[in-house]
Formats: C-alpha cells, sequence, structure tokens
C-alpha cells in the first residue's frame, strides 16, 4: 500500500464497535472490528493518545509488545514482577492472564457471580445476555500500568453478549510474566501501531464500555484506508500479515 502511494506513513490504527439493537426490552450487542492504514481517521485523532516504545526484539515476528508494571484486581495489585511483558494484540478475543493469577484471582472472583458459569478456562452464561446479569456490576475491574498510564477494563468492558449468551472476555495464558490485551482492551481503546517509528499509541475510545457506548465511528481521514470486519470475527493473524499489505 505504501510502495503504491496508497498510505504515506507505515501506520495501522485498530478499535472495536458496538451495533446495538434492543428488542422486547432485551439489549444484545455485535462487534465490528475496524482498522485503519495510514494514520489515525479525523474522528478518532481528537484525543490524546499515550505513546510508548514497542520492544523491537518482538517487531521482526509481527508482536506488538510494551513492558508491564503491575497487574490489579479492582483495588488489589495482583502483579508486580520484573521484566513483564504487555502483547497489545487483537488477533486474540480475550484479555489472556498469567494462569497463577486467573486461577488464584480472577477465576474466584467470577466463579461466585450469580449467573455465571466458570469452567476451567471461560466464565459464561448460555442462556442470558450479560445485559440480564445484575450482579456483573459487582465484579472488579481489570487494571493494567503501562509505562507511565493506567488503562482499566470494567466488568461491562470485558463481558460482552452475543445471540442471547453471555460470556467473559477473560482467560489465561501459561507464560508467567505476559499479558494478552486482546479484544476487550480494543472495545476501550484506539490503538495504532506506527511500523516506521516502532511505537504504540493509546487512547480512550469514544465507544468505552457497554454502559456507556457510542454508535460507530466512521472512517473520513484523508490518506487513510479503512477496512471492517464482520461482527465478532476475530482478524485472526492480522498482526502477523499486516506488514505485509502496508508495503503492498
Amino acid at each position: 500500500m505504501k510502495d503504491q502511494g496508497q498510505i504515506s506513513n507505515e501506520v495501522a490504527t485498530f478499535w472495536i464497535t458496538p451495533n446495538i439493537t434492543t428488542v422486547d426490552n432485551i439489549t444484545t450487542w455485535d462487534y465490528t472490528n475496524n482498522v485503519a492504514f495510514g494514520g489515525i481517521p479525523n474522528d478518532l485523532n481528537k484525543q490524546s493518545y499515550h505513546e510508548f516504545k514497542a520492544d523491537t526484539g518482538f517487531l521482526d515476528s509481527g508482536l506488538w509488545v510494551t513492558g508491564l508494571d503491575w497487574i490489579k484486581l479492582g483495588k488489589t495489585q495482583i502483579q508486580k514482577a520484573p521484566n513483564s511483558y504487555a502483547f497489545i494484540d487483537n488477533s486474540s478475543p480475550n484479555i489472556l492472564l498469567p494462569q497463577d493469577l486467573w486461577d488464584g484471582y480472577f477465576w474466584p472472583m467470577a466463579n461466585n457471580t450469580v449467573g455465571l458459569t466458570c469452567n476451567s478456562y471461560s466464565c459464561f452464561n448460555n442462556t442470558a445476555t450479560c445485559d440480564q446479569i445484575s450482579d456483573i456490576d459487582n465484579m472488579q475491574s481489570l487494571i493494567f500500568k503501562l509505562g507511565l498510564n493506567e488503562y482499566t477494563i470494567t466488568p461491562r468492558a470485558y463481558a460482552f453478549s452475543h445471540d442471547s449468551m453471555c460470556t467473559l472476555g477473560v482467560s489465561y495464558t501459561q507464560f508467567t510474566n505476559q499479558v494478552i490485551l486482546g479484544d476487550p482492551f480494543f472495545y476501550n481503546y484506539v490503538v495504532s501501531f506506527d511500523y516506521g517509528k516502532s511505537t504504540i499509541k493509546i487512547a480512550t475510545s469514544q465507544v468505552g464500555d457497554q454502559n456507556g457506548a457510542s454508535s460507530s465511528h466512521n472512517l473520513s481521514a484523508g490518506g487513510v484506508v479503512g477496512i471492517i470486519a464482520g461482527s465478532l470475527v476475530t482478524v485472526v493473524g492480522v498482526i502477523f500479515l499486516i506488514r505485509y499489505f502496508m508495503k503492498k
């Protein structure tokens, strides 16, 4: 795309927007993955972005990684370890915590939430939407500190409804010093990857969590090429393939 003059900057911006429908007082949420090549769309560029230097050791593999200072569940700090990393990856449908944090902190909280059923790796309700499960409001937010900034994912942001079901978008990874910030992070934050400068920019989404969601954004920036993927379709491998498309 850059070689063909379609974009001037090796930048890809990702965010997720909800499509909200209400029938018989039941609200259903579907989600659309959005990506813009070449920069940050005008309607998203009005926000204040925090910028991070990506760990260049991972970039050759197409992975966007930055340092992770700590993780909190509500007010409780559940991890503070040296040499920890946050993988910012919209090819993952979930936030993935280290397994010891899932087993010791998140899973017990979720399993005690009225209306949810938890197995060893996920929590869900197959007969009710998250909107119908009031006890989700009593769960704790996940807070991640990256550099000087804290990023909060509220329970209503990591709980999502689809086809009259509710699922928590949190699970675990077997790596003890890594967290993967997948789709729930992109529901709340606009993330821009700058391949030319090896930097990551993060801004609060205009959408936010489900309690304060707004309508979908329009791509309207000159020199920015937008792509919209289908509802709740994971953009599998997009972080690995994006460099190829941006060079085309």
